[in-house]
């Protein structure tokens, strides 16, 4: 990201902010906070949840490690 497009990006994004710039639903982002699945805090401020930008930023920008294990049979040849 450019120096310029930080000085104008907000300290916090609320629920649908982070989902669109994790390309995710937000009811995804609030589910997987609530069950503490994301690899990043949030805040409370009063009822809304909160994540800092340069959190979001950072986890995009290092590639979006997944966020959950892959589900059903493990693939032939492979350990569990």
């Amino acid at each position: 990201m450019h120096e310029h497009d930080q000085q104008h990006e907000p300290l916090l994004v609320g629920v649908r902010d982070a989902a669109h710039l994790l390309g995710l639903s937000p009811t995804t982002v609030r589910n997987w906070c609530s069950q503490g699945k994301l690899p990043f805090p949030s805040f409370r401020v009063g009822r809304r949840r909160m994540f800092r930008c340069a959190d979001l930023r950072a986890y995009v920008d290092g590639g979006c490690q997944p966020l959950m294990p892959r589900r059903g049979r493990p693939r032939a040849g492979t350990r569990s």
